[in-house]
C-alpha cells in the first residue's frame, strides 16, 4: 500500500487483521452453540417447574448471568475491533479513542475473569454439597476457590497495567496466575466428585447386589466426573497453547463461552437422563465413606438395603435439601 495513500499504514496490520477476524468467527460459532444451550436449558428448569425449588432458580440465575456476560464480550470484542478500522491510516487519533479502547479491552478481561469464576463456583458448589460429611474436602475446595479468586483478580491488575502503562509480562507469569489455578480447582472437584463416584458403586455393589448395572445417580455420577475430567484437559490444552505452540492460533478465542458452555450442558444432559438439576448439586444422599470397614448385624441387612434404596428415592427428589438436612441432624444425635 502507498504512503500517500495510507500513511499510517504498519506492515504488521494484515496479521493483526487476520487475527481478529479469526477470533471474532470462533467466538462467534461457539456463542452460537452457548445460545442454543442456554434456550433448551431454561426452557427444560421452567418446565420443570421453578416453584419451591431454589436449586432450579439458582441454576437459572447462574446460565442466564453467564449467558449475558458472554454476550457482551462478544460485542465489546467486535466493537473493540470495528472503532479501530477508520484510523487505520492515520498517523494520529483522538485521545478519547485510547482511552474507549483501553477501556473497552479491561472490560474484556474482567468479564473474562468473571465468568471464569462463576463456573468454578458452579464446579465448586457440586464437589462441596457431594462431601458435605467431610470438612477437610470443603476446605480444599474453598481454599481453592479462594485462591482462583485472588489470581484472577491480580491478573485483572496486571492486564490493566499492561494496557495503560505498557507493562509486559511473560507467558509463564500469565499462565500460573491464570490458566493454573483455574486448572487446579476443576481438577480437585472432578477427583472429589470421582472419589465419591466410586464409593457410591462399591456400597451399592454390597447393599443392592446390582452387579454391574448402573443406577440414575451413579449415571449422573458418572457424567459428572466424565465431563469435568473434559474441562480438565481444555485448561491443560489452554496451558500449552499460551506459548506459542500452534502459532498466532489461540484456544482461548472460545472463551469465556466455554466456561459458559460447560455447566450450561450439564444441567441439559442430566435432564436427559431423567433427573433434576438439583441432583447434580444436592448429592449428599450418597452413603459417606468410613476409614473403618464397615460391619452390619446379620438381622439388619434387609434393612440396611432398604434404607440404601431409600437413599438412592431421596436423592432423586425434588425435596433433596430437606432430606440431607434432616438425615446430618440425625448422624449428629
Amino acid at each position: 500500500m502507498a504512503d500517500n495513500s495510507c500513511p499510517g499504514w504498519d506492515p504488521r496490520y494484515p496479521r493483526d487483521i487476520r487475527i481478529a477476524m479469526q477470533s471474532t468467527v470462533v467466538d462467534g460459532v461457539f456463542y452460537g452453540i452457548f445460545a442454543c444451550l442456554i434456550i433448551m436449558s431454561t426452557y427444560t428448569l421452567v418446565s420443570q417447574g421453578l416453584r419451591q425449588s431454589y436449586a432450579r432458580i439458582i441454576l437459572l440465575a447462574v446460565t442466564i448471568s453467564m449467558f449475558a456476560i458472554s454476550t457482551a464480550h462478544l460485542i465489546i470484542t467486535t466493537l473493540s475491533f470495528l472503532i479501530q478500522w477508520p484510523y487505520i491510516c492515520a498517523t494520529v487519533a483522538p485521545d478519547s479513542f485510547y482511552a474507549q479502547l483501553e477501556w473497552m479491552n479491561i472490560a474484556i478481561d474482567v468479564m473474562g475473569r468473571t465468568q471464569y469464576f462463576i463456573s468454578d463456583c458452579v464446579v465448586v458448589w457440586r464437589a462441596w454439597v457431594i462431601w458435605y460429611d467431610k470438612r477437610w474436602i470443603r476446605m480444599f475446595l474453598l481454599f481453592s476457590l479462594l485462591g482462583t479468586a485472588v489470581t484472577g483478580s491480580v491478573l485483572v491488575v496486571l492486564n490493566v497495567r499492561e494496557i495503560k502503562f505498557d507493562n509486559h509480562y511473560t507467558a509463564l507469569e500469565w499462565n500460573m496466575l491464570g490458566t493454573f489455578g483455574l486448572f487446579v480447582t476443576n481438577f480437585g472437584a472432578t477427583i472429589a466428585i470421582a472419589v465419591k463416584a466410586w464409593l457410591f458403586r462399591r456400597s451399592v455393589k454390597e447393599f443392592l447386589n446390582r452387579g454391574s448395572s448402573k443406577s440414575k445417580v451413579e449415571s449422573v455420577l458418572t457424567l459428572l466426573v466424565e465431563s469435568g475430567a473434559v474441562y480438565c484437559i481444555y485448561w491443560v490444552v489452554e496451558f500449552v497453547t499460551d506459548f506459542g505452540v500452534l502459532g498466532d492460533f489461540d484456544i482461548g478465542w472460545a472463551q469465556p463461552n466455554i466456561s459458559g458452555i460447560y455447566p450450561t450442558l450439564i444441567i441439559l444432559l442430566v435432564a436427559l437422563q431423567r433427573s433434576t438439576p438439583e441432583n447434580v448439586f444436592t448429592i449428599s444422599g450418597i452413603p459417606s465413606a468410613s476409614p473403618e470397614p464397615m460391619r452390619f448385624d446379620p438381622a439388619s441387612d434387609l434393612k440396611q438395603a432398604q434404607r440404601s434404596e431409600l437413599s438412592e428415592s431421596e436423592f432423586l427428589s425434588d425435596n433433596i435439601v430437606d432430606t440431607i438436612h434432616s438425615r446430618y441432624d440425625r448422624s449428629q444425635v
